[in-house]
């Protein structure tokens, strides 16, 4: 409990002393949460497969990259507005690890113009569902990103959350330490439904996807469940 009360403690006063004198999170140097310069650097993911958000070469319009052509995901689409790297690498990385929770909702409300027309897509979803953590990895940092992400984009859609649908039962090594095919396994069957869900179309939301690994397990829990369409959104999409 102490461990989460300092994290909580540790935000907030990030938060307040950011608010008072923003300074850009890129260059340091110019205000505003990322200056029109860092801005530019960013790179988002426009052109990408429409199951997982695997960037594809910008040549390729509306097309399937090789690994969903093979085996159809159970998902319907993935949104992904970023690539992980750079700048919106390091905001994602604070605002896990660090406490700058409050990052998640300046990222979302600066660049929601582009998140907007993105989530169209996802236009006849009912209602949104964070990735759990487990206990002891909730319990570590404080808060769930992936919960906290749901809620502001709730606020923006118009739909509700539902935070405690599902319960990861499984304590998993982290899916960054390893490979492909090993983050498969390592997070098979870890996820279980906590309550029945009374809805037909979903949207899942993490902060970063990079093999589908995680998602495509909790769409397994939620089709058993019931639920007939899963749309995935996550901040960015990594690539091996």
């Amino acid at each position: 409990m102490n461990h989460f009360l300092s994290k909580i403690k540790g935000g907030l006063s990030g938060f307040f002393s950011f608010i008072a004198d923003e300074r850009c999170l890129g260059c340091g140097r110019e205000s505003g949460f990322i200056c029109k310069n860092c801005y530019s650097k960013i790179t988002f993911n426009k052109n990408f497969c429409c199951y997982c958000a695997y960037p594809l070469p910008d040549s390729i319009e509306k097309s399937i990259c090789g690994s969903c052509l093979n085996s159809k995901p159970l998902f319907s689409k993935t949104v992904a507005p970023f690539i992980y790297e750079g700048i919106v690498r390091e905001i994602l990385l604070s605002a896990k690890f660090s406490g700058n929770y409050y990052y998640y909702e300046r990222l979302i409300n600066q660049f929601w113009d582009e998140f907007e027309n993105l989530l169209k897509a996802f236009f006849d979803a009912e209602v949104i569902v964070p990735v759990p953590l487990s206990r002891k990895r909730l319990i570590e940092r404080g808060y769930n990103q992936a919960g906290l992400i749901a809620k502001y984009l709730s606020k923006k859609l118009n739909k509700p959350v539902i935070l405690s649908a599902l319960s990861k039962t499984i304590e998993t090594k982290p899916q960054s330490q390893l490979g492909e095919r090993e983050r498969h396994s390592n997070i098979k069957n870890a996820f279980c439904l906590k309550k029945t869900i009374n809805f037909s179309k979903i949207i899942i939301v993490d902060d970063i996807i990079t093999t589908s690994a995680t998602v495509s397990e909790v769409t397994k829990v939620l089709k058993k469940g019931g639920v007939n369409e899963v749309y995935i959104f996550s901040l960015c999409r990594a690539v091996f």
